[in-house]
């Protein structure tokens, strides 16, 4: 994803020919209506890579590396957190 050819999205002329980009928005607009609401699918592909990487730090170099010893447990993490923007549309 971090790779500059393929995750560095703003270096394109339109953010759906970026390749990781791309697949990040058709995954985000399956969502439909589930996803996470503010009207432009770039900003909700924008929010979901947002939190990932933001919790993949926070596991990986972060205050939360002490969690990465359990797979089970950091599954469960992230499925509480990813499901908190969901939460927010209610």
């Amino acid at each position: 994803m971090f790779r500059p050819e393929l995750g560095s999205p703003l270096e394109f002329a339109d953010l759906a020919t970026a390749p990781v980009f791309r697949v990040l928005l058709e995954v985000v607009g399956e969502l439909g209506e589930a996803g996470f609401g503010s009207g432009s699918l770039e900003a909700d592909a924008i929010t979901a890579w947002s939190l990932v990487h933001g919790l993949a730090v926070l596991l990986l170099d972060g205050p939360l590396h002490g969690l990465t010893s359990n797979p089970k447990q950091v599954k469960a993490l992230a499925r509480r957190v990813t499901s908190n923007l969901f939460a927010a549309k209610r």
